[in-house]
């Protein structure tokens, strides 16, 4: 847990993490470099993960044409439950980019990041180094001021 802390504080490189989409198409933490990135851990199976849901749609929308800032979710759920996660994707039609991780990747994200809790947000800078490993919630009320100034920092 220490190392995990040491390893994510800000400033350092974003330990590298792999993860697909609805489609199974394979993605990496560092395609979206260039970018803000501001990321969801969450399960479809976590109710104050699906409470945050509505908030982080909200911060989509306020920076759907803002091409500096990238907001993503990644799913833990297990690989025997990513029918249910496609299921909910297809069923919420969220507005930004969904993602799910092999139980694999899954333990790597929880061990690179020391994450006990969901859900959990984590801000990336645009050149791949840690902002903040447990950012705040989108349901905290200055979020949008706390990545606006983040997005103006870049």
């Amino acid at each position: 847990k220490i190392e995990a802390l040491k390893k994510t504080r800000a400033g350092k490189m974003a330990p590298e993490q792999t993860f697909s989409d609805v489609n199974g198409k394979p993605f990496k933490l560092s395609d979206f470099r260039g970018k803000v990135l501001y990321i969801d851990v969450w399960a479809t199976w976590c109710v104050p993960c699906k409470k945050e849901i509505p908030y982080f749609a909200k911060v989509a929308e306020h920076y759907k044409d803002n091409p500096n800032i990238q907001l993503i979710s990644i799913s833990t759920d297990r690989e025997r439950d990513h029918e249910k996660w496609r299921k909910m994707i297809k069923n919420e039609k969220f507005a930004w980019p969904q993602f799910v991780m092999k139980d694999v990747e899954d333990k790597k994200i929880v061990s690179d990041f020391n994450i006990q809790f969901i859900p959990r947000f984590i801000i990336i800078n645009a050149d791949g180094t840690i902002q903040n490993p447990d950012a705040p919630r989108p349901s905290e009320k200055d979020v949008i001021k706390i990545l606006d100034d983040i997005i103006r920092q870049q």
